[in-house]
């Protein structure tokens, strides 16, 4: 076969069929840790009332999915408000359309995440069970307005403790935004992501220190309702607080 035929082939293929990519990412909302060599898909430009989804990215580490998506709209993902949407992530852990509930053709979801209420059914029993976010160990970032977020959700994760959310080296992924019907992807171009175990270069913890002594570092500390006078909390408080060695603390 000629060369540049050969070679033109192998990058169709790669396009469609995307490559998998361990990465070290952290959820802080900065973004600057997804560089453009990792997996990713990008929606056909389309005219949409609404929220419409652009384009998301995949990776993962030893731990962890992650997953960063890009909006048209500033909106707060996990909050109906100020831009009312209703955008889900959906993950069909083992790969089998006839499992899971259908979301569109091909897909059968084990998991749906919806973002602006903290929950997610899991689909592997009849009836589904409603569960947190915390049975997954989601994380997402930022915590305010943004057209851009960042996900993870654990590879252990075992919700319920019913069975284990990935039970194969492969997800299909896709996120619906019940307000418009908008899909990424489309069923015509389902989009899936293996799992690559190659190590990733290991975290390095940020230095608390002070860099200049002279500074002031003031602290503030949202915590929920009365949760200072809660002796189970008064730990954990103690734990950051003593880390952190605030000169000011404003609760």
């Amino acid at each position: 076969m000629n060369r540049a035929l050969f070679s033109f082939i192998l990058l169709c293929l790669l396009n469609v069929l995307g490559y998998s990519q361990s990465a070290p990412i952290t959820i802080d909302g900065k973004f600057d840790d997804w560089t453009n060599d990792l997996q990713q898909h990008t929606d056909p430009a389309e005219t949409l009332s609404n929220v419409d989804l652009l384009s998301f990215q995949v990776t993962n580490d030893e731990e962890f999915l992650f997953i960063k998506i890009d909006l048209d709209t500033e909106i707060n993902l996990k909050e109906d408000d100020p831009v009312s949407h209703s955008i889900f992530l959906y993950l069909d852990t083992d790969m089998n359309d006839n499992t899971g509930l259908e979301i569109q053709d091909g897909f059968g979801a084990e998991l749906g995440l919806n973002f602006s209420d903290l929950s997610g059914d899991y689909h592997v029993s009849t009836p589904s069970v409603t569960i947190p976010f915390a049975e997954v160990s989601l994380r997402m970032g930022p915590t305010i307005t943004s057209t851009s977020f960042e996900i993870a959700i654990a590879r252990d994760a075992v919700p319920e403790n019913i069975q284990p959310l990935f039970s194969g080296p492969t997800v299909k992924i896709l996120f619906k935004n019940w307000h418009n019907g908008d899909e990424l992807p489309n069923a015509d171009t389902p989009f899936s992501y293996t799992f690559d175990d190659t190590p990733v270069e290991a975290y390095q913890p940020i230095n608390l220190e002070k860099e200049v002594s002279e500074h002031i570092r003031l602290v503030a500390y949202n915590t929920l309702f009365d949760g200072l006078t809660n002796p189970a909390r008064v730990p954990h408080f103690e734990r950051i607080l003593r880390a952190l060695d605030p000169d000011i603390i404003a609760f």
